[in-house]
């Protein structure tokens, strides 16, 4: 039966109603995430069932063109089938037909290749149909990087990427993730290439004609998307974890920067494969680097595909650090790859999940400190998503399946994760991990199955904690404060929750840990909270010197916890937790005064303490605007560890003196670590010091990994906003530069023509530098520029940014071109709508002005007695 939320007010809140995930009647997303019409995004309907697919693939590189016959084995789904259909884009086919030689009709209309089979087929048959096929230069799928004359040093190499529905771009398949099938690869290149594909190596042999043959097979089944290729020339670094070796291959150039990355994957998969209690599935795991990678990494089947800015030096490496990534592309193998999401409206059981288990690394690898750390920003990122727009986890209304790809998906579902961890505690969870994933291997899910298997396991129904955490928006927002009763020798503690209440945003039912800690004592208690306000009491030996609540950050909230300063100034120094004294920098901060900032500086320079606590300290130093704060993040300027000195680089720019100018020029010249001179850069640009942007040259001036010293220089020289800045940066939007420099140049560029008053040929100047970069051969550099033409907001550039349309087939250059087409036509029907208000308040003044003299021409009639006197008001 079909279930709807029940309205009801209880102290001015919504109580949680009942959610049917079947059906689909979650409550809508804000319109900052969707809009209000938005239509529901329904699982497509299979036809067919894919077994397997096989692809045996050329290149031809200079047309940038895949030659493949890609065959499927597939069974229909209905009795009296007669045709099938996959999905493609732009390919020419040279002929499709049966196993057996026959051959079929086919023809093509918009995306869709339908093939009309010889005869009806139905639910018992099995059929493979084999399609020999041609496409040239396809805009998404696969992605050539090619050498030229601006880029004689680039890479050669190709690259796939699938998800999420990119595969059809490179050979007809059926491109959604509710199919699994298993796949091979067989792929012919130059002898001197070297091609990765999923799964196990079966072969590689020389034809003799200068050219090698590769043979790939995946035999766990996978969705399309999955399914990836890579060719390019590598060397290997190579370890091995629980009999399983682990491939990770880099251009040789960057060879002797792969263990730095790359080391730890050993140790992280051994790691996954205790906790998760189910061992990694697939014959060996590859990672890949490549160069002008779309995202950090994609977790293709045994087979990540990685940015090559994953390899960085030793200096970078103080911190920069790549860990994070590369768990989580590997944690991915389990979490989207053997056990996937269905569709895109449950994606957080892939991304979520993966997240989570980056903290599950992090705990077992370095400790809680680590672990809590990451469960903190993690909750952070999330609630900034939630002042902007809340929306269920699980959601059919989005309008681009790429929007459900948000810090909803990745922290708030690995924060679902950890509170059911801490509701069911230890021993039940990790037994419903592993159950899920037994339950469900090489098998599709959405979030109604993980409950399934976690209720059958602990023997409760968990229907109101899914309910809440995942098929409702918003979050907790939590006021408390504590006193005490000297007379009872209680700790009397109020907590309520604060959040606007409505369809979507319920009064969340949950738990929490106190703690308390005295002068040799220390209590814990497990309070539950429902409605909007709840108060404990405690017994306790002596007057609490702390009260914490939920200090290992279980649960997802936003808390405001009122206490006196001392007590924060004692919890900065005594929390046994990276979040509890984060969280008493924080209020110490806000708080400011000579104590504040003694605490504060104690924990900045001390080297024991965790890096994090040690970075918010600094911050919290940033928001007392006072001499001793400032002092302190000077003597932080000077720490050993880099992380330190970049944190106390970035508060010095809220302080107006003249001495942090120097301080911070200082850094740029002398400071061995790239991000403590982009954190002085960028706090220069704030204070905007005389001389400013001489001093920002000095980072045009330095080399660093990943350019970032340089591309933080043009960025601060953005945010100065001066004329003089526009000449500085224009040279480094033309081909040649490093396309990530290229990307934030472009960027400054259309910030600084749209703020400043600029002379018409400086202006035309910029517009046509940016415009030329529409026709680039990267992607992410045209659509940069595309939403760099639209921050110019100049009607001259529709034209140029309507030929891109014209031209564009891929789609996210297509939609920044589309939106910047947009942007500067609101922004022209604003100033039109601007011109006629300033007419009329023209028009107005004028007939306000000839009232006046008529008015004044009538009182001096009047004083020459020709008309009675004029009547106040």
């Amino acid at each position: 039966m079909k279930r709807t939320l029940t309205d009801a007010l209880l102290a001015g809140a919504v109580l949680l109603g009942s959610v049917d995930p079947a059906a689909g009647l979650e409550p809508r997303p804000t319109e900052g995430f969707a809009p209000a019409d938005a239509p529901p995004q329904y699982e497509r309907a299979r036809d067919y069932d894919v077994h397997h697919t096989l692809l045996e693939i050329t290149f031809d590189w200079e047309a940038r063109a895949v030659d493949g016959t890609v065959t499927h084995r597939l069974t229909p789904f209905r009795p009296g089938t007669r045709r099938v259909s996959f999905d493609q884009h732009g390919m020419a086919f040279r002929s499709i037909r049966l196993r057996d030689g026959t051959e079929l009709p086919w023809r093509t209309i918009g995306d869709t290749l339908t093939i009309d089979l010889d005869r009806a087929y139905g639910r018992t048959d099995t059929l493979e149909i084999s399609i020999d096929y041609r496409v040239e230069n396809p805009p998404e799928g696969v992605y050539f990087n090619i050498p030229n004359k601006e880029y004689p040093d680039r890479p050669r190499q190709i690259w796939t990427q699938g998800e999420d529905d990119e595969s059809h771009f490179w050979f007809p398949c059926y491109d959604d993730p509710n199919d699994r099938m298993t796949s091979e690869e067989i792929v012919t290149v130059e002898d001197h290439y070297t091609v990765i594909g999923n799964g196990e190596l079966l072969d590689r042999r020389a034809e003799g004609d200068g050219t090698s043959t590769w043979h790939y097979r995946m035999d766990v089944p996978h969705p399309t998307y999955l399914i990836s290729l890579i060719v390019g020339e590598y060397d290997v670094y190579t370890s091995e974890a629980d009999g399983i070796p682990i491939l990770s291959y880099v251009r040789p150039s960057f060879l002797p920067m792969a263990e730095r990355s790359f080391g730890r994957t050993a140790e992280m998969m051994e790691i996954m494969n205790r906790r998760i209690g189910v061992r990694y599935p697939y014959a060996a795991y590859r990672q890949t680097e490549v160069q002008n990678f779309l995202w950090g990494g994609m977790e293709n089947i045994s087979a990540t595909t990685l940015t090559h800015a994953t390899l960085h030096d030793e200096t970078a490496h103080e911190v920069y650090r790549s860990e994070g990534l590369v768990i989580h592309e590997l944690a991915h193998q389990w979490w989207g790859d053997l056990v996937t999401t269905r569709n895109w409206d449950n994606c957080w059981l892939n991304e979520g999940t993966a997240n989570y288990f980056e903290y599950v690394y992090w705990h077992d690898a370095e400790g809680p400190d680590r672990l809590h750390w990451e469960l903190m920003t993690g909750i952070e990122s999330i609630l900034g998503t939630e002042k902007r727009y809340r929306r269920p986890l699980v959601t059919r209304y989005y309008t681009s399946s790429w929007g459900m790809f948000d810090q909803v998906a990745y922290s708030k579902g690995a924060a679902l994760l950890h509170m059911l961890r801490y509701d069911l505690g230890e021993e039940v969870f990790w037994e419903v991990i592993r159950a899920f994933v037994e339950d469900h291997y090489a098998g599709l899910v959405v979030t109604e199955d993980l409950r399934r298997t976690a209720a059958e396991v602990s023997g409760r129904p968990l229907d109101r904690f899914f309910e809440q955490w995942a098929y409702r928006g918003g979050h907790p927002e939590l006021e408390a404060e504590w006193d005490w009763d000297e007379d009872e020798s209680l700790v009397h503690l109020s907590i309520r929750q604060t959040q606007e209440t409505d369809e979507l945003t319920p009064l969340f039912e949950f738990s929490m840990d106190v703690d308390m800690a005295g002068e040799d004592w220390s209590r814990r208690r497990r309070v539950t909270c429902g409605g909007r306000e709840h108060d404990f009491y405690f017994d306790a030996p002596s007057r609490p010197l702390m009260v914490e609540l939920d200090r290992e950050e279980w649960l997802l909230k936003e808390l405001d916890f009122h206490k006196s300063k001392e007590e924060w100034i004692y919890q900065l120094a005594n929390s046994p937790t990276v979040v509890g004294r984060v969280r008493a920098a924080k209020a110490l901060g806000d708080e400011g005064g000579a104590d504040a900032v003694a605490a504060l500086r104690l924990t900045l320079l001390d080297e024991e303490e965790f890096w994090g606590v040690r970075e918010r300290a600094a911050r919290a130093l940033g928001e007392i605007v006072e001499d001793a704060a400032r002092e302190a993040l000077a003597e932080g300027t000077a720490s050993p560890a880099a992380r330190v000195r970049v944190e106390s680089a970035k508060a010095l720019g809220s302080f107006d003196d003249p001495a942090v100018p120097r301080l911070l020029e200082e850094l740029v010249r002398r400071d061995a670590s790239y991000h403590v001179a982009k954190a002085a850069l960028e706090s220069m640009a704030k204070l905007e010091p005389d001389g400013a942007l001489g001093l920002l040259k000095l980072g045009l001036a330095r080399d660093a990994w990943d350019d970032i010293v340089r591309r933080a220089a043009i960025t601060a020289m953005s945010a100065l906003g001066e004329p003089e800045a526009v000449p500085e940066i224009l040279p480094y939007v033309k081909p040649g530069v490093y396309e990530e420099t290229r990307k934030d140049a472009l960027a400054a560029l259309g910030s600084l023509g749209a703020d400043l008053e600029l002379d018409d040929d400086l202006r035309r100047d910029i517009r046509k530098r940016i415009e030329k970069n529409l026709e680039d051969d990267v992607l992410e550099v045209r659509s940069s520029a595309a939403a760099a033409l639209g921050a110019l907001g100049d009607p001259e550039s529709v034209e140029a940014l309507e030929r891109a349309l014209g031209r564009e087939d891929h789609r996210r250059v297509h939609r920044a071109c589309r939106r910047a087409v947009e942007k500067i036509r609101e922004a022209e029907g604003r100033r039109a709508e601007g011109g006629e208000l300033k007419k009329e308040i023209e028009e107005l003044r004028e007939a306000h002005e000839e009232m006046k003299r008529g008015l004044e021409e009538l009182r001096r009639e009047e004083a020459d007695g020709e008309h009675p006197p004029l009547l106040d008001g």
